[in-house]
């Protein structure tokens, strides 16, 4: 008896894409699994197509999306390839991308702001590519235990973006994946270079040990955890074999590993970890190696670390983390749990800065939004906005860089609201008008620069469903951004001062519109629409 196709697409979440925002944008997620994919290129990518079969084993071929590479230079043509790469699906599947994305070339590219330069696809059985050249800006998506359903871009000429349709790895009725893996989960990072070789560890259970191999900079890490049945298991050394080794033991499962911070540095024009510093539940251990290079952090809360993965060769070329939703601990295993972000605005008190509200009555807000971010310095005051409704409007004061952000919002009875103003008084004024319930924020980027010693917000871009809002400031610096899809930004963080020191979002999942306002999917409670800022300062 044939079986009911299962349907397995709802829960599909489109990140990037990555690339410019020349030619017109494209989608193909076909109703089975894709089993070729048909690639153009010479030093740059110029087209893409694919082709798949259905349950009923019927094969569909896409559209081109892309072209002959336009009005082509010579080098062009002569680099010009077609490449086939064949996919034994369903046994075999595609689970990631990388590549990198040429900037501004007038003369090669026509005009075309970026372009996709090269490509890697990646299955659970091995890596095809690169395709193209690899001479430009790296991108790459690095979160394991999902599965490719479909491709989306822009394109014309060439192949000016490209993005991916992602679902946690399940298992899929017929011939699809059976494998147990956190579903969950997602993949953040890495942090570094791009040195070295992939590496990746999740256990089926808890991480009880790291031990850390450290001098000047990290040469290794190694992980020991512990399974559902008590058995012990130990991972291989990632990296090399110098510096001095540090254990640090984690009591799992009462304390686990919550997040982690560090510093990047060059060294013989390759980008490698300097330092580390874990955070569990319970306690801070590190930093580790030199903290006198470029600084990152993971400041997403109430989540739990379940893995690592990264690049290494003689040392720690990169890291990143497999992260879950904080979680209650059953027994010896973890059950993912959605727990309540809370920002809260009573009895704040009056900040080092006239910047920030005092009042408001103490209520819960999103319980399913996430904090992400923040990008920028640790300079000025900690400051966080998140309304009751929706925001209709980002007044934004700007000049070389960005001086100053605020709010206004409508509430689901009507009543407007006015944040404070968070920064400082230079800059000309832009009011950014956000036609809400029916345009709502889905995304910001920027850029952040040093300005005395400090790191500051020197750009801003602002994303809606209907279109974008800048970019605003100079755009000279260290580029941030926040490529992930399908989520809606439900209000603002970060840390200000004489100017905007640091900014991040709170997101939760692309919601229900009943009749003019947005109810989160997941956790129906919400805030009173108070604006924090904390009386903490950290002025540099």
């Amino acid at each position: 008896m044939t079986k009911k196709k299962k349907r397995v697409y709802q829960s599909s979440i489109e990140v990037g894409p990555w690339g410019g925002l020349g030619g017109t944008r494209w989608s193909y997620m076909p109703k089975g699994g894709i089993k070729e994919i048909i690639i153009n290129h010479g030093v740059i990518i110029e087209s893409l197509s694919f082709r798949s079969v259905c349950a009923n084993k019927e094969s569909e071929s896409s559209s081109k999306f892309g072209g002959e590479g336009g009005k082509s230079t010579l080098q062009m043509k002569k680099g010009r390839n077609k490449t086939q790469i064949s996919i034994d699906w369903p046994e075999e599947y595609l689970t990631s991308i990388s590549g990198t994305v040429k900037n501004n070339n007038a003369e090669s590219y026509n005009n075309t702001e970026s372009v996709v330069e090269s490509l890697t696809f990646y299955t659970n059985w091995r890596t095809h590519g690169p395709f193209g050249s690899e001479k430009g800006t790296h991108f790459s998506l690095p979160f394991e235990n999902r599965v490719i359903l479909g491709f989306h871009g822009r394109a014309k000429e060439y192949m000016d973006a490209i993005g991916v349709y992602q679902k946690a790895a399940t298992s899929i009725q017929g011939q699809f994946m059976t494998h147990k893996v956190y579903q969950s989960s997602i993949g953040v990072g890495p942090w570094g270079g791009i040195g070295g070789t992939i590496w990746s560890y999740m256990p089926e259970g808890g991480i009880v040990e790291i031990i850390i191999n450290h001098g000047v900079i990290i040469d290794s890490l190694s992980f020991k955890s512990v399974g559902a049945n008590n058995e012990a298991e130990s991972s291989s050394t990632f990296g090399g074999k110098g510096g001095s080794k540090t254990q640090i033991p984690i009591d799992w499962p009462k304390e686990y590993l919550t997040s982690i911070s560090g510093t990047t540095m060059k060294y013989n024009n390759t980008e490698l970890i300097e330092s580390l510093t874990f955070y569990t539940n319970r306690r801070t251990h590190g930093p580790f190696g030199y903290e006198k290079g470029t600084h990152f952090s993971l400041p997403i809360e109430n989540r739990v670390i379940v893995g690592f993965h990264g690049r290494a060769g003689l040392y720690m070329d990169a890291i990143g983390i497999y992260q879950t939703a904080a979680t209650l601990i059953q027994g010896q295993f973890m059950t993912p749990k959605v727990t309540p972000k809370s920002v809260y605005a009573n009895n704040v008190a009056e900040s080092s800065s006239n910047f920030g509200g005092k009042g408001g009555n103490k209520t819960q807000v999103y319980q399913s939004s996430i904090e992400v971010g923040p990008w920028g310095g640790i300079g000025g005051t900690i400051w966080s906005y998140m309304p009751e409704g929706g925001i209709v409007e980002i007044i934004i004061n700007h000049g070389v860089i960005i001086d100053s952000l605020s709010f206004k919002s409508v509430c689901a009875n009507n009543e407007a609201e006015s944040s404070s103003t968070f920064g400082g008084k230079g800059g000309s004024k832009t009011q950014i008008p956000i036609d809400w319930p029916k345009e709502y924020l889905m995304s910001i980027s920027g850029s952040t620069m040093k300005y005395n010693n400090t790191e500051l917000i020197e750009s801003l871009t602002f994303y809606t469903n209907r279109r974008t809002h800048g970019p605003f400031g100079y755009e000279k610096g260290t580029h941030f951004s926040l490529p992930i899809e399908n989520r809606v930004i439900v209000g603002f963080h970060g840390r200000a001062g004489l100017y905007v020191d640091a900014i991040g979002v709170y997101q939760t999942a692309t919601t229900l519109i009943q009749g003019q306002f947005m109810t989160p999917k997941e956790g129906t409670s919400q805030s009173g629409g108070r604006d924090y800022l904390s009386s903490t300062s950290h002025d540099t």
